[in-house]
């Protein structure tokens, strides 16, 4: 029974970082290296900007290291039915600015 229960566990964890958006969005802020603000994530917005892409604009997000600058654009691309994140700002909120964007 302990069994089931843990691979069930086990599967509802991996159905919801993989296959939905903000599951999506939480590992990859975790895999970047901030596990604890992947946890407290806030989402200010999302803007689908392709068929299968939606960018994110994060509340309070984590800080780059070497720049000191805030990761707040993440990207997560739907795959078929499975969801990748990515970070848009490889640069920190430098990459913004450039960009024109606000």
């Amino acid at each position: 029974m302990k069994k089931l229960l843990a691979r069930i566990l086990i599967l509802a964890l991996l159905w919801y970082l993989f296959l939905t958006p903000e599951g999506a969005l939480r590992l990859a802020v975790a895999i970047r290296g901030y596990p604890m603000q992947a946890i407290a994530l806030r989402v200010a917005e999302d803007i689908p900007i392709e068929e299968n892409q939606t960018l994110f604009w994060l509340e309070n997000p984590p800080r780059d290291e070497a720049t000191g600058a805030g990761l707040s654009r993440w990207i997560v691309t739907r795959y078929l039915f499975v969801y990748i994140g990515s970070c848009d700002e490889p640069g920190g909120g430098a990459a913004m600015a450039d960009s024109g964007k606000q």
